[in-house]
């Protein structure tokens, strides 16, 4: 990965017409960091409990044909039985943000079968896929000729810009962020809605500053401390996105754009995402960068929704959840 890796995430939270529109400006941007020479692919999705959607494959630097191969690919998901298909979605398609090799997703002799259309060898497919527990999500890939090793640093670099890849994708999806506070490059709050706390302002306050600090002199010197500074969420709650007046002044807008999930009604909002994130795999470290929050806030979430559902382990809790989430999807 290249030095200025923030702007992937400047790209995830630029304004766009349509989720399409956006996802050609994040491609641009992924391409310069992703690319190894043969190009970078993406692709829309939404897996719902009985079926898949995918776009169009879009492409920055690939052969037509490798398109087109990766086009039929995603067919022949779409072509197998629906049992079978959403089998292999929910193996392709993670509800989070992750980094990962297809081979590790899929298994090997299904990768095979995936690669046989291609116009060059296939060993293996480096995938940053943004999605979230909705079942909406995007992926970015590139093609890989010899087997793939992704190191701890790597996977963690690229799980942190696809946590801003799938925030910023959920605003330019459903286009309808409110926005509840504004403020300077600096942080100074110069507007907030009623119902916006002073506690809540002063934590955007602080976001914003974290921000533009990563946006300084860190994103050339130390990119990966940048990043660490710039979560994919403010409290769970806010995207902070740049907008600019007729004069061109940059400001700061809070947008309310946190996730949905199904879960028991006793839980909060915030312990129903952290629950959701949990069951999709995701480490307590990386949950707390997606949501903007402390991990030992994180820690204390989990130990109350177990408490209030009344299970032992975390393994139990996320078996009843995934079951009980079964169980709305099919009512």
């Amino acid at each position: 990965m290249n030095a200025d890796v923030l702007a992937i995430i400047e790209a995830a939270y630029a304004e766009s017409g349509d989720a399409d529109e956006w996802l050609d400006g994040a491609l641009a941007a992924i391409h310069a960091q992703l690319d190894q020479g043969g190009g970078v692919l993406a692709r829309r999705f939404h897996v719902q409990p009985a079926s898949i959607w995918q776009s169009a494959t879009r492409a920055s630097g690939v052969a037509p044909a490798d398109v087109a191969a990766t086009d039929r690919a995603a067919a022949w998901l779409t072509d197998l039985p629906p049992p079978e298909a959403m089998a292999v979605a929910r193996q392709m398609f993670p509800l989070a943000p992750v980094a990962v090799r297809l081979s590790h997703l899929i298994g090997p002799s299904m990768m095979t079968h995936l690669v046989t259309n291609y116009s060059r060898p296939v060993a293996d497919s480096l995938g940053v896929i943004a999605a979230d527990p909705s079942g909406h999500g995007c992926v970015f890939f590139r093609i890989e000729d010899k087997p793939l090793r992704l190191s701890r640093r790597t996977t963690a670099l690229w799980e942190r810009v696809a946590a801003h890849l799938v925030t910023g994708y959920r605003l330019a999806r459903e286009r309808h962020g409110k926005a509840e506070a504004v403020l300077d490059p600096g942080g100074k709050v110069l507007h907030r809605e009623n119902e916006l706390t002073r506690d809540n302002a002063s934590t955007l306050s602080d976001a914003a500053k974290e921000i533009d600090r990563a946006r300084g002199r860190l994103r050339r010197v130390d990119p990966e401390r940048a990043l660490a500074l710039w979560k994919g969420l403010v409290s769970g709650r806010w995207s902070l996105v740049d907008q600019f007046d007729s004069d061109g002044r940059r400001f700061v807008v809070a947008k309310c754009n946190s996730i949905t999930s199904r879960a028991w009604s006793v839980l909060s909002e915030r312990e129903a995402q952290i629950l959701a994130y949990l069951a999709e795999g995701q480490a307590q470290k990386l949950i707390a960068y997606q949501l903007g929050l402390s991990v030992t806030t994180v820690s204390d979430h989990l130990s109350r929704i177990m408490r209030k559902v009344s299970v032992g382990s975390r393994l139990e809790l996320i078996t009843a959840y995934r079951a009980y989430r079964s169980q709305q999807e099919t009512a």
